[in-house]
């Protein structure tokens, strides 16, 4: 169904068109306070050189999310914060691009980070952020075993109301990896 390859600098140029003409609050939902509206190859680009993503001294890994059979770049995810010591990461910037949602590869891709979290870093715990407005994420979350958290005490004005952060988190041995 997908697979994920590493996100290269030539794919920045597909986040910012599946980001064109949307508003700051699009952005903020998937990708949090690291790119400013509007976003731009720049921001990606900078941000890519400046936390040393993908380098093997890193980290933190950004994927792209392919679907098999016509090898078009469909997301991306994240992981972060992988610390080797506590076996621990999160995971941030997970997006599908729309068309593609609703159709499982959101699951897919997680039950795939989770893999590449526990055979290639020896992780057990996975972490996440997510703000109640996404509510399908939320049982997209929920369905793969991440257990909602209490509430983080942040949130965001969106401007017609206040979006919370919570976290969730996933324990490893707690599920059956496919």
């Amino acid at each position: 169904m997908i697979r994920l390859e590493l996100l290269e600098e030539t794919d920045f140029s597909n986040i910012v068109r599946w980001n064109a003409g949307k508003n700051k609050n699009y952005i903020f939902q998937w990708a949090g306070s690291a790119f400013e509206y509007p976003l731009t190859e720049k921001q990606i680009k900078d941000k890519f050189h400046q936390k040393r993503i993908n380098m093997s001294n890193s980290n933190t890994f950004f994927y792209k999310i392919v679907l098999y059979g016509t090898n078009e770049m469909i997301g991306i995810v994240e992981l972060a914060n992988i610390d080797k010591v506590h076996n621990h990461a999160y995971i941030n910037k997970f997006y599908i691009k729309e068309g593609h949602r609703g159709n499982g590869y959101g699951k897919f891709a997680l039950k795939e980070i989770i893999n590449v979290a526990t055979k290639e870093f020896g992780v057990r715990v996975i972490a996440l952020g997510v703000y109640d407005v996404s509510e399908r994420a939320i049982r997209c979350y929920e369905s793969i075993g991440f257990k909602k958290d209490e509430f983080t005490g942040y949130t965001y004005d969106a401007g017609d109301r206040m979006w919370k952060l919570y976290d969730m988190e996933l324990r490893v041995d707690d599920i059956k990896l496919e």
